[in-house]
């Protein structure tokens, strides 16, 4: 007979719940597993740099579809949104490296689901000495993708803006207008 643990657990497909989700897994950068938290954090990311938050969503989706696909929901953790924030964070830190591209996109949506796949195999450990996994997925294929990807696929920095004149020079004498 199968353990509470192990019962295969309804999952709600309503828009609401997979909205919740969602909130949750980005809750989850600050370890907190509240949708006001994560949509808090949404909105942050939003208002930094709007393709942040596009290059993230689809990361924190791709994980959580990929945990779902494979169900890897151990005590709960899709609802708590362990399964979408190493997605969501690799998704951010390859468009940080690479840029906004098609191809970004679309490395950044593989990347996640092998986070949930790392994620599921760190969870089924079996000499696991019961530490959480948290961020180890995110930091093991960020780290693969740094070291693979070349240096030159960075972008260039963006130019700072630069005045004519410096701080201590003017041209005019001080205390005088023009």
């Amino acid at each position: 007979m199968p353990t509470a643990s192990q019962a295969v657990r309804t999952t709600s497909w309503s828009p609401v719940a997979v909205g919740r989700t969602q909130a949750r897994g980005i809750a989850q950068v600050a370890l907190s597993a509240g949708p006001w938290t994560g949509l808090l954090f949404l909105v942050a990311l939003f208002t930094d740099d709007w393709r942040i938050g596009v290059f993230g969503l689809p990361g924190a989706a791709a994980s959580t579809g990929t945990a779902t696909v494979l169900r890897s929901d151990r005590a709960g953790r899709l609802r708590q949104g362990l399964e979408g924030y190493c997605g969501r964070l690799v998704g951010i830190a390859l468009f940080v490296r690479l840029g906004a591209s098609w191809r970004t996109a679309l490395l950044a949506l593989l990347a996640a689901a092998v986070c949930s796949v790392l994620s599921a195999a760190a969870v089924r450990f079996p000499d696991r000495p019961g530490l959480p996994v948290l961020t180890a997925p995110y930091c093991l294929v960020a780290g693969v993708m740094a070291i693979a990807l070349p240096a030159s696929a960075a972008p260039a920095a963006p130019a700072t803006p630069s005045t004519t004149e410096s701080v201590g020079s003017s041209s005019s004498p001080r205390g005088t207008r023009a």
